[in-house]
């Protein structure tokens, strides 16, 4: 007889499949799906989870650090600038970036039905992107 993994048994479980998704799913499915994501994520460092909103994740992830990065003692800043301040700017930037994509790219803020005011923060979301593209070989010390 073959050994199954848990994660093979999981998947053939009749609980709920992905094609009869207008069910709503038990306890016990929705336990062995957390049972399975912590298993991934002992496993291989992530869960099938992290990837529905892969976008969200990874701002979790970098948020902390970039802040972290900001208020650290640095020994200075990218030779490309002009000084220090002008390179907090741009961390400030990044960093209200990824908070933007937290707060679910604005719905969460209370003036998300204002549609000139969620233009300036998308604007300004975009340019702290393409900061972090720009410097992302810059954030080391």
């Amino acid at each position: 007889m073959e050994e199954k993994s848990i994660e093979e048994m999981m998947d053939e479980s009749p609980e709920v499949k992905d094609d009869f998704p207008w069910k709503k799913p038990s306890k016990f499915y929705l336990f062995k799906r957390k049972v399975k994501h912590i298993i991934q994520k002992i496993t291989r460092g992530f869960s099938d989870s992290d990837l529905w909103g892969l976008d969200y994740h990874l701002s979790e992830l970098i948020l902390p650090r970039l802040k972290a990065f900001r208020n650290y003692n640095q020994a200075g800043h990218p030779s490309r600038l002009k000084d220090e301040n002008e390179w907090n700017d741009i961390l400030d930037k990044m960093i209200y970036s990824f908070e933007y994509v937290l707060r679910d790219y604005g719905i969460e803020d209370d003036d998300w039905n204002d549609k000139e005011s969620q233009e300036k923060k998308y604007k300004e979301y975009e340019e702290g992107m393409k900061l972090f593209i720009d410097f992302f070989s810059d954030l080391w010390d």
